[in-house]
């Protein structure tokens, strides 16, 4: 009796200790008492505005918010609560702080008002910046907001008052008079180019107009690249706002092929959610494949062709199409040559050698993946090295 006790003593006791090593939320379930308790405590309230469908706020809730620093912090500084934004009675949250992306983190003072806000989720070291951003009144969104009324108008502090308040009734007249404000030589500086690239992506938009005539100025200062990978955002964001009568012709006359390069990146994604939705449909995974082909021809970045050769390698056998690992084989290795520092591409290239039963290669590559995410991303190295193992178990 006395070791069950002294065991379950001890299992409360890490349980605990586990939980007060993070963020500590409040089991409120109305905005209005958590407010109640930000202003008796004298303190911001901050609310995680998650989805249960939604991975980034899954990964924010279990490997962030769980860490000390964070919890240390949070717990200091602010009333801590999470809300379900699936959930109806959260509907007014979304609609009046224009939360339109998750997670949300979200920044309120006593009365209410919002502080400051950041969409996406990050590492622990920039989530405690934002809110030390959101307790500092000279950067936080109010501070901004102030700046921004008495006039400042310089590159910093748009982009930041611009990433509290990204879709701002006032974002489109406060860009456009930064840009009007700049000479030629100006609007190809790097300040000039991060803010366009960041908030500029409507074809419609002057700026967007004076960046298409003057293209190469930019191809040559950022890259081909660079300015390839704005404009297929901008035919994107084209499609989404004219959805109802997309004018193809003038998307081609900006620029032909690389609008035919959108075209199949366009039918590829499409193919590939519809294979998805049944694994074992010959006829909806050869369609996936044939866009595949079509697609992985063109310039695309190599990260790319990684995730749709994993999904293939993944996939394959619920249609038992093994004539396609030679394929993707090609593939895989393409990306490496493209990108010989991704430890995702070497993993990936390892994985389909090994299905084809070239384990050598397959060892060969598992290794550089280790070493690559050692170096560059350590918590992918032991497992990593679990499918080394593997490897070499079956060798």
């Amino acid at each position: 009796m006395r070791k069950f006790l002294t065991a379950l003593f001890l299992s409360m006791s890490l349980s605990v200790f586990a939980q007060e090593t993070g963020i500590q939320f409040t089991n409120d379930s109305i905005l209005s008492e958590a407010l109640s308790k930000s202003a008796k405590e004298g303190k911001l309230l901050f609310i995680d505005c998650y989805t249960t469908w939604c991975g980034p706020c899954k990964q924010l809730a279990k490997e962030v918010f769980t860490q000390k620093e964070v919890g240390d912090f949070y717990n200091q500084n602010f009333v801590n609560i999470k809300f379900d934004m699936d959930k109806p009675e959260n509907a007014s949250i979304i609609s009046k702080y224009t939360i339109d992306g998750f997670p949300t983190l979200l920044f309120l003072n006593a009365k209410g008002e919002m502080v400051h806000k950041k969409v996406g989720a990050d590492d622990a070291a920039h989530i405690i910046e934002v809110g030390k951003i959101a307790i500092d009144s000279t950067r936080n969104f109010i501070g901004l907001s102030n700046k921004i009324k008495k006039g400042d108008r310089t590159a910093e502090t748009i982009s930041q008052y611009l990433n509290a308040n990204f879709n701002g009734n006032n974002k489109d007249s406060i860009l456009n008079d930064y840009f009007k404000s700049k000479t030629d030589q100006e609007l190809l500086s790097k300040e000039s180019w991060n803010l366009f690239t960041k908030f500029v992506y409507d074809f419609e938009n002057p700026q967007f107009q004076y960046f298409l005539a003057h293209r190469d100025n930019y191809k040559s200062k950022y890259g081909k690249k660079e300015v390839n990978d704005h404009i297929m955002l901008g035919f994107s964001y084209y499609s989404w706002k004219h959805k109802e009568n997309v004018d193809k012709t003038y998307l081609q006359s900006i620029d032909s092929s690389l609008y035919m390069q959108y075209v199949k990146s366009v039918e590829y994604y499409a193919a590939w959610r519809a294979s998805g939705t049944e694994k074992d449909d010959k006829g909806l995974w050869n369609n996936f494949i044939g866009k595949a082909i079509a697609y992985f021809a063109e310039d695309i970045d190599p990260m790319q062709i990684n995730n749709g050769c994993w999904y293939i390698y993944e996939n394959y056998k619920a249609v038992n199409d093994t004539s396609i690992l030679p394929v993707i084989k090609k593939w895989s290795y393409k990306s490496y040559l493209m990108d010989k520092k991704s430890h995702f591409i070497c993993d990936t290239y390892a994985h389909i050698l090994f299905e084809l039963g070239e384990t050598k290669g397959a060892i060969k590559y598992e290794k550089m993946a280790i070493k690559m995410a050692e170096k560059y991303d350590p918590g992918y190295a032991k497992p990593y090295s679990e499918v080394l193992a593997s490897f070499k178990q079956k060798k």
